[in-house]
C-alpha cells in the first residue's frame, strides 16, 4: 500500500504531458465542431457520442502532429473520417435517407449535393409524420489561431410524405481561406396539421450525421472580431 500523491505531486514524463496536451486539445477541437453543428444534433444525441466522437477526433489530430519539431500539419482530407459520424446511434442517417449526401470543397465553396430521392423507398417517413425538413448546415474553425465561427449558415428543404420524388439539389456554402469547414446533415420529422407542426424528433430518434469535412487552403482573414470565438484550447501551430 501507498498513500495518495495527492494533486499536483505525479510525476509526468514529456510523453504523458505531451499526449495529455494532444488529448486536451482534441477535446476541445471535437467540442467546437459540436457547437458548430447545433442545429442539426439539436441536443438529441447517444449517451457515447461524445466520447467516441472526441475519440475520433483524437486519432485524427495524432496523426496530424509532427513530434520532431511539435508542430501540426493539416492536409485537405485529413478529417476525412468524420465523414458518416451518426450523433445518435439509434437512428443512423442512412436507415432514413438511403442514399447519402455527398461533398466537395473548391474555389472556397463547399458543395453539399443532395441525391434525387424517392419518397418511401429512399426517403423513409416515421409512422404518423407527413413532413420533413431535411437541415443542412457548415461550422467554421480557424485551426492555427483557434476560432470558431459564431454563427452557422444553415439551407433547408422541405419534403412532403405525399411527394414522389425529391430531385438532387446543390446546396453551397462560402468558406473563408485557412479555415476547416465542416457540415452536417439531419432530418427533422413533423406531424403537420391545421398548419400546425408537431416535431417528432427526440432522443432517441434524430437523424443526423456529419456529409462533409476539409481544411481549405490559403491565409485566414479574421473580418470582424464580434463573428468568432477563440477557443484557447485547440490552438494548432
Amino acid at each position: 500500500m501507498q498513500s495518495n500523491p495527492g494533486r499536483g505531486k505525479v510525476k509526468q514524463t514529456a510523453n504523458t504531458k505531451k499526449a495529455a496536451g494532444i488529448f486536451g486539445k482534441s477535446s476541445a477541437l471535437a467540442a467546437s465542431f459540436r457547437t458548430g453543428l447545433k442545429p442539426v444534433i439539436n441536443g438529441n444525441y447517444d449517451g457515447e457520442m461524445i466520447s467516441t466522437f472526441t475519440g475520433m477526433m483524437r486519432t485524427i489530430v495524432q496523426q496530424c502532429y509532427n513530434a520532431e519539431d511539435s508542430t501540426f500539419n493539416f492536409e485537405k482530407d485529413d478529417f476525412n473520417s468524420l465523414v458518416g459520424f451518426d450523433f445518435n446511434k439509434r437512428s443512423p442517417l442512412l436507415k432514413n435517407m438511403w442514399i447519402a449526401p455527398t461533398a466537395e470543397l473548391s474555389n472556397n465553396i463547399l458543395r453539399i449535393t443532395i441525391p434525387a430521392l424517392k419518397i418511401g423507398d429512399d426517403l423513409k417517413f416515421p409512422e404518423r409524420t407527413n413532413l420533413c425538413k431535411i437541415k443542412v448546415v457548415m461550422g467554421i474553425y480557424n485551426l492555427t489561431e483557434g476560432y470558431l465561427q459564431n454563427y452557422t449558415p444553415i439551407q433547408l428543404i422541405n419534403v412532403n410524405a405525399e411527394d414522389d420524388i425529391v430531385e438532387s439539389q446543390h446546396l453551397d456554402f462560402d468558406v473563408p481561406a485557412g479555415c476547416v469547414c465542416f457540415a452536417g446533415i439531419g432530418l427533422n420529422y413533423y406531424t403537420l396539421a391545421q398548419n400546425i407542426a408537431h416535431q417528432a424528433n427526440n432522443k432517441d430518434f434524430n437523424p443526423a450525421a456529419i456529409c462533409g469535412v476539409f481544411v481549405n487552403d490559403g491565409e485566414w482573414e479574421m473580418g470582424r472580431v464580434a463573428d468568432w470565438t477563440r477557443v484557447q484550447k485547440a490552438v494548432f501551430k
